[in-house]
């Protein structure tokens, strides 16, 4: 994105305060650090599991009580691997694609023009889908030099949060004022929500 960010403590909160280079214009709002993914434990799952398998086995051995406690944790483990696959085929690793082609969509002319809150991965991932886009549209992405001069008329966010909501609206350097259209949500294991913001003040095609 086109901006620097820093951050303080306010009321027991991470305060993300959003300021674009050489500019005294920002604007912040709330979140909550987000710092434990399932990914940072893979290691210790992977022998955690290795462990439990051994004594699942050296309980199914004891007989009656350590067959029952063997069927009952295949059972509660089977269910909760379910879970997370249920939630994976209904979101996927995100909805790129889709959200790429509503703005194609939407967007009048052939240069669809976005921005994002992180340059490296979401310009990666609209790289891979421009393939995949009606023939006569084009991304032009605003990275953040570019930002400084001129306002996109799509913003993209993300975030990794399971319960993270995200704020309604958005004011960017030029007095350009954006509105949450779409959320994109994935199943929390691998990827990241996108919100998509359109702009709201009468933004021409370049």
């Amino acid at each position: 994105m086109g901006y620097e960010k820093e951050h303080c403590q306010r009321g027991g909160k991470t305060q993300q305060i959003v300021c674009a280079p050489d500019s005294s214009h920002c604007h912040s709002h709330l979140t909550t650090p987000e710092i434990l993914f399932v990914r940072y434990f893979l290691v210790c799952i992977t022998y955690f599991l290795l462990l439990l398998s051994y004594l699942l086995c050296y309980g199914y051995r004891l007989g009656v009580p350590g067959r029952a406690i063997y069927i009952l944790l295949l059972v509660l483990i089977g269910f909760g691997n379910g879970l997370q696959i249920e939630d994976l085929l209904q979101k996927g690793r995100g909805h790129y694609h889709e959200a790429l082609i509503y703005m194609a969509g939407q967007t009048e002319g052939n240069n669809i023009t976005i921005g994002s809150d992180h340059d490296f991965r979401n310009k990666t991932v609209l790289d891979f889908y421009a393939r995949y886009l009606p023939q006569g549209k084009r991304i032009v992405y605003f990275g953040k030099r570019r930002w400084v001069t001129e306002s996109p008329q799509w913003i993209m966010t993300h975030h990794q949060g399971r319960e993270y909501q995200p704020p309604a609206e958005l004011t960017d350097l030029h007095g350009h004022h954006y509105v949450l259209d779409r959320e994109y949500r994935y199943s929390n294991l691998s990827g990241w929500h996108w919100f998509i913001y359109r702009e709201m003040t009468g933004h021409q095609d370049k």
